[in-house]
Order: C-alpha cells, then structure tokens, then sequence
C-alpha cells in the first residue's frame, strides 16, 4: 500500500494555541522509493519550518494512516448501499515512528528523484521556503485489513514483502 500511495495522512502532536496537545493531522504528498522499486520507507518534501517540522522538533512521535480508498480500484472501499471507505475489508495501513531529515547522499538522491518524478510540481516549490527530503523510520506497524481489529505487522516482515 505504501509503495502504490501518492499521500498520507502525517499526525503529529500540536504544539500550537489553541490546539496544543492536539492530534494535528494532514494530507502529506510521499512516496516510498522510485516506482516500482520501493523502498518501504516512507520519503517526503516538506518545509523545514512548516507547522509539522515544528511540532516533530517538540515531540518526534509520528503516525501515517494509509487507506486503499485512495486508489479507486477497490471495490470494498466505494461508498455504495454495500461498501464504505471505513469498512474493514478496505484496508487501512498505519505507520508510527520518527522523521528523520534525509542527509545521506545517496539515499536523498533516490528519494528526492522519486518525490520529483512521482509528484513532478514539488521542483517548482519556492527554494525559499527550505523544501527538505525526509525520511520517516518506522517503529510499530498496524494494519486493518479484515472484521475484528488491526493486526500488529512485524517491521522485518514488512521490509521483506
């Protein structure tokens, strides 16, 4: 699911008033490697001092919910008289861990390529405004794939699919 999403929904804790101590929650623009060679790492292009680049340098607890709504394709997550977005048999990935700025050479390479190629807009983004590449290692893993709760995937596991 990672390696076909084109966005997240990035929640970190706010430290902003008035919603301090809030979930604050976004659509992030990501990817996971160049297509068809993903990673399993989640990379994105934010600003270095946009609203959750500040609250990650409080508190580096992140969490990135996934859902194949997203890609149109499924039938189990069309909203019909039969089917919804929140029924379990459409599944919902979720990814909790830490941000990391993206440093190495190589690694920022690949991943900045990937972000350009996949969302070709972001070369645009004004230099300004300090776009950086990040990188987000993961620390627990959930997915709601089917009736009766989420599952805890293990991280080996999941970088050996």
């Amino acid at each position: 699911m990672c390696a076909k999403a084109n966005w997240t929904v990035m929640a970190t804790f706010s430290y902003h008033d008035p919603i301090t101590g809030f979930p604050y929650a976004r659509v992030e623009s990501c990817v996971d490697g160049l297509l068809h060679k993903g990673t399993g790492t989640p990379y994105f292009y934010l600003m270095k001092d946009g609203t959750p680049m500040q609250n990650i340098k409080k508190c580096n607890n992140v969490t990135l919910s996934y859902s194949e709504a997203e890609f149109n394709d499924i039938k189990s997550c069309t909203v019909s008289p039969t089917s919804d977005p929140e029924n379990p048999l459409c599944s919902r990935l979720m990814l909790y861990g830490n941000s990391y700025e993206v440093t190495d050479k190589a690694e920022h390479q690949m991943a900045q390529s990937a972000l350009f190629t996949r969302h070709p807009i972001m070369k645009d983004f004004p230099p300004g405004h300090q776009f950086t590449v990040y990188g987000f290692k993961l620390s627990y893993i959930y997915l709601l794939d089917f009736y009766g709760g989420a599952v805890s995937i293990d991280i080996a596991d999941y970088y050996n699919v």
